[in-house]
């Protein structure tokens, strides 16, 4: 697992309004340090403990949560499904899990979920987490079990923040961060001023808002990460050796010791724009080696201005030895699923025997391609029957046509018992029904397309 452990400087810690002076020496200790500019709470009072980082007590991830979902609007109602881990499957649910190594203590501990940028440096995200536990800020809190010491984030979303919003929150945050980091500079150098809670500088308020411009149009609204934060609470004492914590918004402050990581893959929503690319069916799997060939190619759904069609050739080692990509405008996709294109020449149009290669999607903006699916280019002087070709290219044809024929892909999840078999058999029935209705809308939409492009 990635683990990541963030530095620290020493700062003073900004209370509430309402808590004054006396109580802030009884809630926190004299010397006292929070995460550096890498937080993404700044608002936390997280502290580094020596003795425990020298044990190797740290965060990890022992389930990643998938790098695909749906992300939601306001608007929408009711349940949508929750963010499963990337182990899930049907039978057996698993959801993003993160465990705390190599801790033995019996202070409660906490660890908080919320989204980050996909950046090196990863900021908090305008999308917000939903769920049972999260909180208005978009984070989600939730205990340690203290037996395996593991806690379990079920039923998450994401909340999508739209365009016209991204501007205005950013900006309130850059004020809010400015409003905070003058109240700790007055505290510190002792002057007595009253509070603001706007910015009077007009300058400094211009500066802000044309930064949160900057960062609106660099942010990438279809990727983020969950960035998960774990806190010990140790309890404060008072002058009576009495133990109190002080709680303010469902989260306790007092002295914290705090590990952070985050997960390697980012969370993509299921969109043209960013989804996962697949081929679905190909009308033919197979072409002249001098190009040219119509093919059509049904898909998932797609943006026409950054799909391309990538073929290519391997070598026994892996090694990529040809590479060209199929023609078709963007008048040539139809409806987002369907791509009609022709074919590019083989780099040696002057084979004896057909050539194997593979066809696969690839999408330019963040090169993402799809699983390939195999090709074969035929000699000029040959057509591809039965008659014309050995046992060894009649079988490989025969397999990549089954591959082509292939429905929905199914996840492996192991330990099924005959009951659960049972009903996957009658779904796998179902599934060979539902085929055959696909296999009809396939030729429909042929019909359609043949109708349109000729």
């Amino acid at each position: 697992m990635d683990n990541m452990t963030f530095l620290s400087n020493e700062h003073d810690i900004d209370d509430d309004d309402n808590v004054d002076d006396e109580q802030q020496q009884q809630i926190y200790p004299t010397t006292m340090v929070i995460i550096s500019a890498n937080t993404l709470h700044p608002q936390t009072l997280p502290v580094i403990d020596d003795d425990l980082q020298e044990k190797g007590v740290h965060l990890t991830i022992i389930e990643e949560p998938i790098n695909r979902i749906r992300y939601r609007y306001r608007s929408e109602k009711g349940s949508h499904g929750g963010l499963n881990g990337v182990n899930s499957c049907p039978i057996r649910k698993t959801y993003p899990t993160v465990k705390i190594e190599n801790y033995h203590l019996s202070n409660p501990v906490y660890v908080r979920a919320s989204l980050a940028t996909n950046e090196l440096q990863p900021k908090l995200h305008v999308h917000k987490l939903m769920g049972r536990h999260c909180s208005a800020d978009g984070s989600c809190t939730l205990p340690v079990n203290l037996d395996n010491m593991t806690a379990i984030f079920q039923n998450l979303g994401i909340l999508f923040i739209g365009k016209k919003e991204v501007q205005e929150i950013l900006y309130r945050r850059k004020s809010s961060s400015h409003q905070l980091n003058r109240r700790r500079l007055l505290r510190r150098t002792g002057q007595q001023q009253q509070q603001q809670h706007c910015l009077n500088n007009q300058q400094l308020r211009r500066q802000l808002q044309l930064e949160a411009e900057k960062e609106a149009k660099d942010l990438n609204l279809n990727s983020v990460r969950i960035r998960f934060e774990a806190f010990m609470l140790c309890a404060t004492t008072t002058t009576n050796n009495q133990k109190w914590n002080w709680k303010r918004n469902n989260f306790f402050y007092g002295r914290y010791v705090h590990l952070s990581t985050r997960n390697r893959l980012p969370i993509k929503v299921k969109s043209p724009d960013s989804g996962e690319l697949r081929i679905v069916r190909l009308n033919r799997f197979y072409g002249s080696v001098i190009g040219g060939d119509e093919i059509y190619l049904l898909c998932e759904k797609v943006n026409k201005k950054e799909i391309r069609i990538r073929f290519f050739e391997i070598d026994n080692d892996g090694n990529q030895q040809w590479e060209s990509f199929g023609q078709f405008n963007e008048s040539d996709v139809h409806h987002q699923v369907a791509i009609v294109f022709r074919t590019p020449p083989y780099r040696n149009v002057e084979i004896t025997k057909p050539i194997q290669v593979y066809i696969q999607l690839f999408r330019q903006r963040d090169g993402e391609s799809s699983e390939p699916r195999t090709f074969i280019y035929k000699p000029q002087d040959e057509s591809i029957s039965n008659d014309s070709l050995d046992i060894d290219d009649h079988n490989l044809l025969k397999q990549i046509k089954m591959e082509n024929q292939s429905g929905k892909r199914r996840k492996y999840c192991p330990n099924i018992n005959q009951q659960q078999q049972h009903n996957n058999k009658n779904r796998k029935q179902q599934q060979q029904n539902e085929n055959l209705n696909n296999e009809q809308k396939f030729f429909v939409i042929i019909a359609n397309l043949r109708t349109k492009f000729v």
